[in-house]
């Protein structure tokens, strides 16, 4: 199995491990275990008109540090010890929020080329389908499984309290 060919359509549905799937796309499997070095800086900007996330148009705005661990098995980890995300409300941009989310994301690459997901801690999810908000907001742990098109295989479940990132800056 090619490990880019699923990363891809899942790199569009969670900003927390853009850098982790950058970094498989384009480099190799350290099968024996932990990436080196210290966590590395991310910066991300997404915009949406209105409609197409919120009702309002929206900017969101990632920043600060992540690091990207590779494990056996064909799994990954991603910490995130100082990032943080900064949502904004277009029409109103007095209306913003900002999360801090240092939480982790496990990956792991299923041999039918499906892939296991679980999030821990605070996380910030962008691009997911029902019964998920599209732009949200997740404490505690939360798992599901996609199909390399991104389709549920196995719908979002866990303890996470899951928030709709619309609804903080409307």
């Amino acid at each position: 199995m090619k490990v880019d060919q699923y990363l891809k359509p899942v790199a569009t549905v969670f900003v927390a491990a853009l850098a982790c799937f950058a970094a498989v796309a384009s480099g190799p499997n350290t099968e024996g275990g932990l990436a080196q070095g210290a966590p590395e800086k991310v910066t991300y900007l997404n915009e949406y008109a209105a409609g197409e996330a919120c009702e309002f148009p929206v900017r969101i705005e990632v920043n600060g540090k992540e690091k990207v661990i590779f494990l056996p098995g064909n799994r990954i980890a991603v910490a995130s010890p100082g990032l943080r995300v900064t949502l904004t409300n277009l029409d109103e941009p007095y209306k913003q929020h900002t999360q801090v989310i240092t939480g982790a994301v496990h990956v792991t690459l299923l041999e039918n080329g499906d892939a296991r997901l679980v999030f821990t801690g605070w996380n910030f999810l962008e691009g997911f389908d029902e019964p998920l908000p599209f732009l949200g907001l997740t404490v505690g742990r939360l798992s599901m499984t996609l199909d390399p098109f991104g389709n549920y295989v196995n719908p979002p479940s866990g303890s996470a309290k899951i928030f709709d990132a619309c609804s903080l800056i409307e």
